[in-house]
């Protein structure tokens, strides 16, 4: 039986920082779309990445398209940040921001970098404030793949542990899903262990 990443007090502390970090870009989401909007965290994992291709087949729909971006981050903790919304979902979050039944590509693509980049922001912003440093952000990039995408050893050779974190956005009757998924190093994942234990 392998021993787990965190205790459950670290995991504990990790959920509600997360939680936080969502309830701010609700707000923000919200603002934008003016409408009130709810993000909902059902679950939170803790893994090897090693461990993700199994999880990523277990929780895509075979052969359909997601909106994939990617967003690299140094500081304390520094990875990449990789946040797949499937395409209904874009497409239903890009007809309410541009108040359009048949939205483009560009309108699509465009709605979920400025989501993602709200969401990533807030999460690992919130990581960083509670060690009281700071997170520099590369420019994202999003692009239409299939929902195998993380099962390339190629995508994730430069990290060993991740962070999967399921959302639901509740919007205008609408459930907008998608999985945020923090990619890093040991060296910063041990970072983060003793952050929360001193938490």
């Amino acid at each position: 039986m392998s021993t787990p990443l965190l205790t459950p007090a670290q995991e504990d502390m990790l959920k509600e920082l997360i939680n936080i970090s969502f309830g701010l870009a609700a707000s923000i989401i919200g603002d934008m779309l003016q409408s009130n909007a709810h993000l909902v965290v059902p679950t939170i994992e803790v893994m090897e990445v090693d461990k993700l291709n199994h999880l990523i087949i277990e929780k895509s729909n075979t052969g359909e398209f997601s909106y994939i971006t990617k967003q690299p981050f140094k500081s304390k903790l520094h990875g990449e940040s990789i946040f797949v919304m499937s395409e209904p979902s874009a497409e239903s979050l890009a007809r309410l921001l541009f108040h359009t039944q048949t939205p483009s590509e560009t309108q699509i693509a465009s709605t979920v970098l400025e989501i993602t980049n709200i969401i990533t922001s807030a999460c690992i912003g919130q990581l960083m404030e509670m060690a009281k440093s700071e997170a520099f952000f590369q420019p994202p990039t999003v692009e239409k793949r299939k929902d195998d995408f993380l099962t390339n050893p190629k995508e994730t050779a430069l990290f060993t542990r991740a962070i999967i974190i399921e959302t639901t956005l509740d919007l205008q009757a609408e459930n907008i899903r998608g999985h945020l998924f923090i990619l890093t190093d040991e060296a910063s994942f041990s970072w983060l262990r003793e952050a929360l234990e001193q938490l």
